[in-house]
């Protein structure tokens, strides 16, 4: 499996654990064994450690879920699940290039 491959297999893990906490009281207790699973499965395969920013990634993009499905609602503010969201993505994506880069040109994976 390439880098990026590992970088949206942690993506995954990451919002699936999210998915489980948000949704802790209906649906999300039966998510958290599947989440726990998929978490060890792939901390113990993924060999990179930059590759682990892309958990960021996958709560980010619960939080953009969460905003979009908010998007409507007079009770919560959809804007701050957004900013918070993008914000997490784009700081994973960076810090997973940078720490990613070699010099010579060429990134790792």
């Amino acid at each position: 499996m390439s880098s990026w491959r590992w970088f949206f297999a942690w993506s995954l893990a990451g919002a699936a654990l999210t998915f489980s906490f948000l949704a802790g009281l209906s649906i999300g207790i039966f998510v958290l064994p599947v989440a726990a699973v998929l978490l060890v499965w792939v901390a113990r395969r993924a060999l990179r450690l930059p590759d682990a920013f892309g958990f960021l990634a996958g709560i980010g993009m619960m939080l953009v879920l969460v905003a979009f499905l908010n998007r409507a609602s007079d009770g919560v503010d959809a804007m701050a699940w957004l900013l918070a969201g993008v914000s997490l993505n784009g700081l994973a994506v960076v810090a997973y290039t940078v720490a990613s880069y070699r010099p010579g040109g060429r990134s790792a994976g």
